[in-house]
């Protein structure tokens, strides 16, 4: 039997660029080509739906799927909502979630994560790589990570998940009926009752993951490369995003996570396999170098 897949993101007008480039370097592969999507409305107007809608892509408003005491950003759903994604998706029997900040460069990487998600229920990247930096903001991103889960949680468990690569929610791919959602989303509402933070849904995934005894696909890094944790290589002619170590090989989706949005599409120069340099944006460009 044939299963479903439904791909979903969120935007609002001021990710509409980048939206475009996710959507598109979808749509561009023939396995995407007429693949469900679905984008959490954030805040979009009524050229950036259209322009959906041209690219046969769905959009809903998301309710707040998490009570707040005080009043939050629209943007904050994005995160609420994760955990609740096959409410959204009744008919989906796997859901890949991509940040709109992210791109598929290679469809492969998506076959990667579908069939770790087959495999387990659940399927994501830790941030581990030869390549990543191991700092954040000038510190050991340990340190960061021991300071999110002890506000999210406690010492306890602070102490004993700190030092395990992030798994980072930007990317995943999970079995509509997996029990992660629900473990997921009750480790979310518990951990918000002592701090709201940016990354609050992120930590309670990975205390799911870590100590929820629920099975995962854990991938590499191609299936979610973090551009600030290490910037990729690029091909000489400039038209493929690389990993800069040997063997080079192309990146499958890439995300640029850790830049303020109103930089993400800047040209940045990059080495190159050859041992020149080029400059490219990050973000994704059609095959003529055009950007979305």
């Amino acid at each position: 039997m044939t299963q479903s897949l439904s791909i979903v993101t969120a935007a609002d007008d001021g990710y509409m660029p980048l939206l475009r480039g996710l959507i598109r370097s979808i749509r561009d592969k023939p396995q995407g080509a007429d693949v469900d999507i679905l984008v959490l409305d954030l805040g979009l107007g009524p050229n950036a739906t259209a322009w959906l809608a041209s690219q046969r892509v769905s959009w809903v408003r998301p309710d707040w799927d998490h009570a707040f005491d005080k009043p939050m950003p629209e943007y904050f759903k994005a995160m609420v909502s994760r955990p609740h994604l096959p409410k959204y998706l009744p008919d989906a029997d796997t859901i890949l979630w991509l940040d709109a900040d992210c791109w598929v460069q290679d469809w492969g990487a998506v076959e990667l994560l579908l069939q770790g998600a087959a495999a387990s229920g659940f399927a994501i990247a830790p941030e581990v790589d030869r390549s990543y930096s191991p700092f954040y903001e000038g510190a050991p991103y340990a340190e960061h990570q021991r300071a999110w889960y002890s506000a999210c949680f406690d010492e306890a468990t602070a102490d004993a998940l700190h030092a395990y690569p992030l798994i980072n929610c930007g990317v995943f791919a999970a079995r509509a009926a997996a029990p992660h959602w629900r473990v997921w989303a009750e480790l979310f509402s518990a951990s918000l009752g002592r701090a709201i933070l940016f990354v609050s849904e992120q930590m309670a995934l990975n205390v799911a993951l870590r100590t929820g005894d629920l099975p995962v696909s854990l991938m590499p890094a191609r299936c979610n490369w973090i551009c600030y944790r290490a910037q990729p290589l690029a091909s000489d002619d400039g038209t493929l995003l690389l990993d800069p170590q040997p063997p080079y090989l192309p990146l499958g989706i890439v995300h640029l996570a850790g830049y303020h949005h109103s930089r993400k599409r800047d040209p940045v120069e990059l080495k190159t396999v050859g041992g020149g340099a080029l400059v490219r944006p990050l973000s994704f460009i059609d095959r003529n170098g055009a950007a979305a």
